[in-house]
């Protein structure tokens, strides 16, 4: 759901009177709706006195108290009625490992909440690696291990990877070097059955808050230019069963105690989350410009760092004309200043509109002698700086390093820079709906797929054999290419299984060659990739195309993938689709036959939004509607496609007419039942009807 319609809806500010009849199924209607996110503190008990957190002066160490075992049971089960199925965090201001007492209350959660996703977050001080062996086997799904730094210390990039490294070391882990993650160094941990980050809390400046005004541990301004979400989404429970409406607010501090928003012991969680001080303060933050109240007055919280704010508002001018306007018009030497995928998508933007990059760099500690990029020598930044001392450059910074903001303003004051713009990355699936390119397209290549993945979204398991028409595909791409000009962001070439295609080859060649400007991927589940033919992966080198490899629960041959990719000098990536949790659960939504939703309403609350999608001339919002031809050919079903539902490339005078018909929802929106997703463990299809629809009895 979007968040602006958290702050929109009525029912978030009006208390329902408990006098009225049904006023408690109200109540739970509400809670179901809107809350996603619930926190719970097991015990009380923390073994660290960080700077950054109250725990530094408030005593959560001399005893552990904790949360009785009926109050933690009522909060269980109150989920469970009414099926919960977002996330359950255990933290707050306990540290959740430090007693084992965690393993029986997950238990208890997984066994009565199977589609709740349960996340410890933990300082990693009582973690070893037969304790990750033991939280994974009670059902928990995610691990955040924060490594906090050592006091009046501070570490490079490269010795903060180095103790993640080791630390993984200790737990007799293999791990996946993640790099720079939203400024902090990053590790994903390979365990088998549990999803296991581990980050570096190293660069305080950008992750610690005030904590509403009871620590000074914030080092940089920060500014709220959005209104703070926590009171629209959540709930936070202590080890006493006091409900707080975010995390900084706490019951041990006497001047938050007006804002404790009831007790889970004496009242259930869905009469709390729409009482009257929960729909107050509401009211009182949804006005962000400034705070009415105390501590929300203080709090800089959900807030942004002013350095990242300044960067949200360069990514808008970058996605704008005035970026390109401004590029178009000057006449000083153009700098890139990224060589990977970041910088990759920017050249396709900037070659698109015609505008000339003269010089690419990174930074000498990246920089490696002979380094290409597409046609382009890459050069270490210092180097190309010290070379225009009598001749002023722009810089477009494309790529992620820690303290990258900070680096940019460096070079933004040096005299031969004219100006220094930040472009940062967007979610190409969701950026469809505010742009005036076409960001996300994706094409299928088989209908059919090798793997018969269980709730399969293109319903590839019942799919007769097929692959499209290469004339069609070729006609289709180009009127794509005289409507964007040449320019999607991101096409994704997939299926079915789209390596199945024995003329895949010549499909990659026209997709190129019609959108030679953005990224262009290959999405597999990899069975066939190792026995590819060398004209696959020397059309992927000569065309710039990824292979994207998508996680599944099966065994390949990983090393000899890499290695075949790396001879031929193709980008492999590893990566979700959006809906995935790990390589064994995924969102699943299933159809209803009846058509009985409300379209626009279901399309507000798709899972899926803006995942356009191409078949035989026609672009749909997303693959679910052609693709119900084959269960209506497998099943006897009468799911019904209209003209309401695409639009023809023939039909499509320019751009903005597909641009338009995209944001819309379609009238085949009305068989989703996005109320019935659910987390499900993958498995092999049984082709069963169950799997893709909605139990008639539910459908009543």
């Amino acid at each position: 759901m979007n968040i602006e319609e958290y702050f929109s809806d009525d029912r978030l500010y009006n208390t329902p009177s408990r006098t009225l009849c049904g006023a408690n199924n109200i109540n739970m209607e509400v809670f179901k709706k809107f809350c996603n996110y619930v926190e719970i503190e097991v015990f009380s008990y923390c073994n660290r006195k960080c700077e950054f957190c109250a725990n530094s002066y408030i005593d959560r160490h001399s005893r552990n108290i904790f949360m009785p075992a009926q109050t933690y049971s009522k909060i269980i089960d109150e989920l469970t009625m009414i099926d919960f199925c977002g996330d359950v965090y255990y933290c707050r201001y306990s540290e959740p490992l430090a007693d084992k007492i965690i393993l029986t209350r997950l238990r208890e959660a997984r066994e009565k909440l199977p589609n709740a996703k349960l996340t410890i977050i933990t300082n990693g001080d009582y973690l070893t690696s037969s304790y990750i062996d033991e939280l994974a086997d009670v059902g928990l799904d995610y691990l955040l291990i924060s490594k906090y730094p050592l006091p009046n210390k501070k570490s490079s990039f490269e010795e903060q990877m180095q103790q993640l490294i080791e630390f993984a070391g200790k737990l007799n882990l293999e791990y996946e070097n993640c790099g720079l993650r939203n400024n902090a160094a990053t590790l994903r941990l390979l365990h088998p059955k549990l999803h296991t980050t581990i980050v570096s809390r190293e660069e305080l400046e950008t992750f610690a808050t005030n904590r509403a005004g009871t620590v000074n541990s914030s080092q940089t301004q920060k500014l709220r230019d959005i209104p703070c979400t926590h009171p629209f989404t959540s709930v936070y429970i202590d080890y006493e069963g006091k409900v707080a409406p975010c995390c900084p607010i706490r019951p041990d501090i006497p001047e938050h105690r007006d804002w404790i928003m009831g007790d889970v012991n004496d009242e259930p969680l869905w009469d709390i989350f729409t009482n009257t001080k929960y729909s107050l303060l509401r009211y009182m933050v949804k006005d962000y410009g400034t705070q009415k109240i105390y501590p929300c007055s203080v709090c800089d919280d959900n807030c942004r760092n002013i350095i990242f704010a300044t960067q949200k508002r360069m990514q808008k001018i970058a996605v704008k004309d005035e970026f390109l306007k401004y590029l178009k018009k000057s006449d000083f030497p153009l700098v890139l200043y990224g060589a990977a995928k970041l910088g990759k998508s920017v050249k396709y933007l900037l070659d698109k509109h015609n505008i000339k990059i003269d010089f690419v760099a990174t930074d000498k500690k990246y920089w490696q002698a002979g380094q290409k990029f597409f046609d382009f020598e890459v050069q270490a930044i210092e180097d190309v700086l010290a070379n225009s001392e009598n001749t002023k450059v722009n810089i477009v910074v494309a790529f992620y390093c820690c303290g990258i903001e900070e680096r940019a303003n460096e070079l933004n004051n040096l005299p031969n820079v004219q100006k220094t713009m930040l472009f940062e990355d967007f979610d190409f699936e969701r950026a469809n709906k505010a742009s005036k390119e076409l960001n996300y397209l994706e094409v299928d290549l088989a209908e059919h797929c090798n793997l018969y993945c269980a709730y399969c979204t293109h319903n590839c398991p019942v799919a007769e054999p097929k692959f499209p028409s290469i004339e069609q595909f070729e006609q289709d791409f180009i009127k794509l290419s005289k409507l964007t000009g040449g320019y999607i962001a991101l096409l994704r070439l997939l299926g079915g299984e789209p390596l199945l295609n024995p003329e895949i080859v010549r499909f990659m060649k026209i997709a190129r060659a019609n959108i030679p400007h953005g990224i262009i991927c290959v999405v597999t589940n990899g069975i066939l990739l190792a026995q590819m033919k060398d004209e696959f992966w020397v059309t992927c080198k000569e065309n710039n195309i990824t292979v994207r490899l998508s996680p599944y629960p099966i065994k390949l041959n990983i090393e000899k993938i890499k290695k075949i990719a790396s001879e031929y000098g193709v980008e492999l990536c590893f990566g979700d689709s959006g809906y995935r949790k790990g390589n064994d659960k995924f969102w699943m939504q299933k159809l209803d036959e009846s058509g009985k939703f409300d379209f626009a309403e279901a399309h507000k609350n798709c899972f899926w939004p803006h995942c356009t999608f191409l078949k035989d001339g026609k672009i749909y919002l997303c693959a679910t509607a052609p693709c119900s031809a084959h269960l209506n050919e497998r099943f006897g079903l009468n799911f019904q496609v209209s003209e309401d539902d695409y639009i023809a490339l023939d039909e499509a005078e320019n751009l903005q007419k597909i641009l338009e018909f995209i944001k819309k929802p379609s009238p085949f929106c009305r068989y989703c039942a996005t109320e019935e997703k659910q987390i499900v463990e993958w498995r092999v299809s049984e082709k069963k009807k169950e799997e893709w629809i909605v139990d008639e009895e539910k459908s009543l």
